[in-house]
């Protein structure tokens, strides 16, 4: 699905078969930052709307991974579908 400076996420399949994101840190990252974000996104499962629920921390093999809900496009497809353009609205909606 993507990847960044701290990782790669994949589309996973849920115990339910629901649709999942599996966010994967290799081992020894230079600024690892999995753990901390499970733990932030642990502290906000009680918030009212906005937040996916995590499911799962744990290691595999040479990897930290955790499993959470997908809750649809990221900012970057977002972005290709509207050719770069957000009206003012949706700025104030992802602010």
């Amino acid at each position: 699905m993507g990847g960044g400076s701290f990782g790669d996420i994949y589309l996973g399949v849920g115990a339910n078969g629901e649709k999942v994101a599996v966010k994967f840190e290799k081992h020894g990252a230079r600024c690892p930052q999995l753990r901390h974000e499970y733990k932030v996104y642990r502290e906000l499962q009680n918030a009212p709307v906005g937040f996916a629920k995590v499911h799962y921390f744990g290691t595999q093999d040479s990897y930290n991974l955790m499993v959470m809900d997908l809750l649809g496009p990221s900012l970057e497809d977002q972005v290709s579908v509207c050719s770069c353009i957000f009206v003012v609205l949706l700025v104030q909606y992802f602010d």
